[in-house]
């Protein structure tokens, strides 16, 4: 036994070094990836069945991505709310500048986009599938200035009655 012991130590030192000459080494378990983290979480407005929403997203700052749980699945925000419905961006009237109707008045597209928050609108009316917008404190039947969302984000486009300066 006695003899044994003494043997002892060399193994281990044998051991520690590695395979034995001719040997292949083990494999190195794969590199765990993290989950890349989000730098931050954002409420992005959004037009969900015409009526203004706001919803959760979050930024990965290594992919520049923004994502979003919809129907309990990770969605890139773009794919999950595209910018083609309910949204004037990609229509042929909003692009040519047209005027549109509300209540047997014409409005036109007047001044740059704004970013507006939900709460300031209320849902006026529609026009060809976009949604019309007027500020929520407005209580007549011609509203001021209407909105209509151009993209994704609570940005909007005011239209005014045609002849207003």
């Amino acid at each position: 036994m006695k003899r044994m012991m003494q043997g002892l130590p060399m193994l281990i030192i044998v051991l520690a070094a590695g395979p034995a000459y001719g040997q292949q080494p083990a494999p190195r378990p794969p590199e765990v990836q993290q989950p890349e983290q989000f730098e931050t979480t954002l409420r992005l407005c959004v037009i969900v069945g015409g009526e203004l929403s706001e919803v959760e997203a979050a930024y990965l700052p290594g992919s520049g991505d923004t994502i979003v749980v919809l129907g309990g699945e990770l969605l890139p925000f773009a794919e999950a709310y595209p910018d083609s419905e309910g949204y004037a961006a990609g229509k042929a009237w909003f692009n040519d500048e047209s005027t549109i109707g509300y209540r047997w008045r014409r409005y036109r597209r007047t001044g740059t986009e704004r970013l507006l928050a939900p709460t300031d609108l209320r849902h006026a009316s529609e026009h060809e599938g976009v949604p019309i917008f007027a500020s929520r404190s407005f209580s007549g039947i011609w509203p001021d200035v209407l909105y209509l969302p151009i993209r994704p984000g609570c940005s909007f486009q005011p239209y005014q009655p045609r002849g207003a300066p």
